[in-house]
């Protein structure tokens, strides 16, 4: 670039205003990174209230970002109005137009029309980056860009949101419903006015389609992420995964297939021992899976004004450095158009949960279609009822039949249950022995072994020859050698 690069900025929010204070701040640190000087020409807000709030001696103000851009001769546009299209659409598709480059946090515009603005900026020879789209603090952009670009990617996975993560926790916390622990958050700052983007899993998906389309070298594709939200969560099954084993959390998944693209975002049960499950409050965390690398964990803040700034920053001095990489890793002729894989061809091993009526013929109900329909149906538990009206009720099917299952119990219309919740990540472990259950101390033995070796049960079945036990699925290997070995079965 030049020795002079002169920066505008719109929109004065959270983001937008801790921007301005950390170029005032560490102007001689950012200075002597970018080796060039930097000046902070304009700003822009409809709010005239917030230019107050900022020390803003010898930058000029405007309250239409459209005429700053015009009126001035900047070399960086730093677009802070968000929105997916819009004012924030505009501004950048003319800045880039005219050659100005572009540094945004704006996720829900790029998930939309960032192959539009891509285009603009190579016919333009300008850049997009946008480092504080994804993560806030965290650089997992840049990781992906260049860090680990060596790489072939499979699997990215993690908590992308820090207002859907922070009310999970406090749910567990204080054992509070969803309401209440939102209007918490928002007295706090942590969730929006109109937090439908947060607790919905959009944002998530925004977050999501930008990082598949730079680990995965592919066209950005929003519309083909399964989405699913945290608004239908209660304690009762924050409660019931916390006596299993598992935490809930929002997860953001991209994984890559033999054929294609899978992309979902929706609540899961995570392993309580698991690094996703320790990450609580506003934080994020991302795990990111390459070939050589193998898996890479990156923790920090994932919103909030200072974090946010320092990604805006960080794409500032690559650009005064005269970086030239392209916003999703590759041209645009690069970028290969695959295709999303549909939720209903996801495979796995799951336990399904009904919420049901505590009546007689309830359990006959529920497993008359899936007779009729060849779904053979393993391990069955079901708790005595805590309040004498509904009772929660635990089965196994195979993972093949598990979309099947879930449409059979909706078309039920003999049964009403309150929710269903699946884990695809358990496996079956049993002992088999004639008279087993009456035998004194088997079962104390059993449960002994796998607690020695750290390995939780989540659902319990027992019968006169048998005892049978769900685990994770990754403490499969290590349970039978355990039992193995507890029973002398080694021969």
């Amino acid at each position: 670039m030049t020795n002079l690069v002169k920066i505008i900025v719109a929109g004065l929010g959270t983001v937008g205003s801790g921007v301005v204070q950390m170029l005032e701040k560490q102007r001689g640190i950012i200075e002597k990174k970018a080796n060039c000087k930097i000046e902070l020409v304009a700003v822009a807000d409809i709010d005239a209230s917030k230019r107050r709030k900022l020390s803003l001696k010898k930058t000029s103000y405007f309250s239409d970002a459209m005429k700053m851009l015009s009126d001035t001769h900047a070399n960086i546009l730093v677009e802070l109005i968000g929105g997916s299209s819009g004012v924030a659409l505009k501004l950048c598709k003319t800045a880039l137009g005219k050659g100005c480059h572009v540094v945004t946090a704006n996720k829900a515009m790029l998930a939309h029309h960032g192959l539009e603005l891509a285009k603009i900026a190579e016919k333009s020879n300008c850049q997009i980056s946008c480092e504080a789209s994804v993560g806030g603090g965290i650089p997992i952009i840049k990781a992906l860009r260049e860090g680990l670009v060596g790489n072939q990617f499979s699997k990215i996975t993690g908590i992308f949101n820090g207002t859907c993560n922070y009310i999970l926790t406090r749910m567990e916390k204080t054992k509070e419903g969803f309401m209440s622990v939102l209007k918490e958050a928002q007295k706090l700052g942590y969730a929006e006015a109109n937090p439908a983007f947060d607790i919905e899993g959009v944002d998530t998906g925004h977050k999501l389609a930008i990082l598949s389309s730079i680990a995965f070298g592919k066209k950005i594709d929003f519309q083909g992420i399964h989405i699913e939200g945290i608004k239908k969560i209660e304690f009762a099954d924050i409660s019931f995964a916390n006596e299993l084993g598992y935490k809930i959390k929002l997860l953001g998944i991209a994984k890559k297939t033999s054929k294609n693209i899978e992309q979902r975002v929706h609540p899961t049960l995570v392993p309580k021992n698991s690094i996703l499950s320790s990450v609580d409050g506003v934080y994020n965390v991302i795990l990111v899976k390459g070939n050589f690398v193998g898996n890479s964990i990156f923790i920090g803040q994932g919103a909030g004004s200072h974090p946010t700034a320092s990604a805006i920053i960080s794409d500032i001095i690559d650009l005064a450095r005269g970086s030239k990489l392209p916003c999703f890793g590759r041209k645009l002729k690069e970028l290969e158009r695959t295709s999303t894989a549909k939720i209903e061809n996801h495979v796995g091993a799951y336990y399904v949960r009904l919420m049901v009526k505590d009546k007689p013929g309830v359990a006959a109900a529920i497993f008359e279609p899936l007779y009729k329909n060849s779904v053979n149906v393993d391990m069955v538990v079901q708790n005595i009822s805590s309040n004498g009206k509904e009772t929660d009720l635990t089965f196994t099917v195979r993972s093949e039949n598990l979309t099947k299952t879930e449409k059979l119990l909706k078309k039920n219309k003999k049964i009403s249950f309150r929710k269903i919740i699946v884990d695809s990540k358990v496996s079956k472990v049993s002992i088999i022995g004639v008279g087993m259950i009456t035998t004194p101390g088997v079962t104390y033995r059993m449960f002994n072994a796998l607690a020695k070796k750290n390995i939780n049960i989540i659902v319990i079945s027992t019968s006169e020859i048998k005892i049978s036990v769900l685990v994770n699925r990754k403490d499969l290997n290590k349970a039978i050698t355990v039992l193995h070995k507890e029973f002398k079965l080694e021969k």
